[in-house]
């Protein structure tokens, strides 16, 4: 079959329609159309038997699968439908995610085929974006992200059930502590209802005779362990490099054309507020962002290990101190040519206070995202930041490369053990006695 370039969805099923040429474009792919044993490195005898759709390698008799170490590893799927679901999130030209229910639509598949194939590409995209290394003007901001309780039920049954938990057994923090009276205060004020007291459930909870000693198997000892806080946002650190671009003027107006488009990297610090902080901070920038670099940051302290790293950081006053007398702040500063040394032409973090935007904006499109699940979408969000500048045909082979040398496995993706730990729902139970 002769090379060819997929630049449409008709593309994929005029030129991908039998299994035959499917491998043969994947082989085409992975070895330009000349297939290699990978333990000795041989080409020339290595021949294709076609019932175990694998290469035989005659010098070290080693059979060598079209699949293994890619993406389609460990997958029943057709690589047609692969190809389509890669094109159709790959191209994808907003910031919108590709949900599972449009891929049974568009593939013909189940929800759950439909989910573990977006989650498996929203892995690669994640690959993609750690592999990313920044350099230049630099902007860099974080933000706190995840679902909103008001439109999940369950979760926020999730949540609350946690929360009365560590208020009954004695773990509440003072932070915690505020975020409840505010938000009993609120439903006081909007139901006109008295919310009942936590204190005197808990009261009657110890006087009970035996109920800890003979009705609830915990250690008493490592309480904090077993009643953990339900988390379900994330803390994202987000690096941003500014295009390069040069200015013209024609027929009198200011033109501006871009020479070479910025990236997008966004990086998962914790599950906490307090998580975030230069501890945690300068060693992602010395990871992705070069020496010689120049960061703009807010006035926050978490960035201030990076000057030891880059070659200025300049930091941008959002709030008004307290006692200080000047001028309006201006989120964008305009530099003088005098001014301007290292050609920056504005101090601002626009750039990236754009991407949160469009984050916060994003938890708002779905119902419900996992804990589990919610970071990948962040990462699908950045892959088609990142591919803004290139085509349809650059943006489907450009993805297709970090595919083919990437292996997810089911239990990278639906391990949920890696996030959650066991949580004693017998205390429930118990406690509807009292309520």
């Amino acid at each position: 079959m002769s090379t060819f370039i997929i630049k449409s969805r008709d593309d994929i099923d005029n030129y991908l329609r039998t299994d035959e040429q499917c491998e043969q474009f994947l082989i085409n792919s992975l070895w330009q159309g000349k297939p290699r044993c990978p333990n000795c490195i041989s080409k020339d005898r290595v021949y294709y038997i076609k019932s175990r759709k694998a290469f035989k390698c005659s010098t070290c008799n080693s059979h060598i699968s079209i699949k293994k170490g890619t993406i389609f590893e460990n997958s029943n799927v057709p690589l047609r439908l692969w190809y389509k679901a890669i094109f159709n999130m790959s191209t994808k030209n907003t910031s919108n995610s590709y949900k599972a229910t449009q891929a049974v639509i568009d593939l013909g598949v189940s929800y759950k085929t439909a989910l573990y194939m977006t989650h498996k590409i929203r892995e690669v995209m994640r690959v993609d974006n750690e592999k990313i290394i920044l350099q230049g003007i630099i902007e860099a901001d974080e933000v706190y992200s995840g679902p909103q309780l008001s439109k999940d039920n369950s979760l926020r049954y999730k949540v609350y059930t946690a929360e009365n938990e560590r208020v009954i057994w004695g773990l509440e923090t003072e932070e915690e502590l505020k975020s409840r009276l505010k938000r009993e205060a609120k439903w006081e004020t909007k139901t006109g209802k008295t919310f009942p007291s936590l204190k005197s459930r808990l009261d009657e909870f110890k006087k009970t005779p035996g109920i800890i000693q003979n009705s609830l198997f915990f250690d008493l000892d490592n309480l904090e362990a077993q009643f953990p806080k339900h988390h379900y946002k994330k803390n994202l650190v987000n690096f941003l490099q500014r295009d390069v671009a040069e200015y013209f003027i024609k027929n009198g107006k200011k033109h501006k054309k871009i020479i070479e488009y910025g990236k997008l990297v966004v990086n998962v610090v914790g599950r906490e507020k307090g998580d975030v902080d230069m501890n945690n901070i300068t060693p992602l920038i010395e990871k992705k962002i070069k020496k010689g670099s120049i960061l703009i940051t807010d006035e926050t302290n978490i960035y201030n290990g990076a000057k030891t790293i880059v070659k200025k950081h300049f930091k941008i006053q959002h709030s008004k101190k307290k006692n200080e007398t000047h001028k309006p702040i201006k989120y964008s500063i305009e530099l003088s040519p005098e001014e301007d040394e290292y050609g920056i032409k504005h101090l601002s973090t626009n750039g990236v206070e754009n991407v949160n935007k469009q984050i916060r904006t994003f938890d708002r499109e779905y119902v419900h995202i996992s804990y589990e699940h919610s970071e990948r979408y962040y990462f699908e969000l950045a892959f088609n930041y990142n591919c803004r500048g290139l085509n349809v045909h650059e943006r489907f082979n450009s993805f297709l490369k970090v595919a083919l040398a990437t292996t997810v496995s089911i239990k990278d993706i639906f391990d949920s053990r890696r996030y959650y730990s066991f949580r004693p729902n017998r205390l429930v139970r118990e406690l509807k006695k009292f309520s």
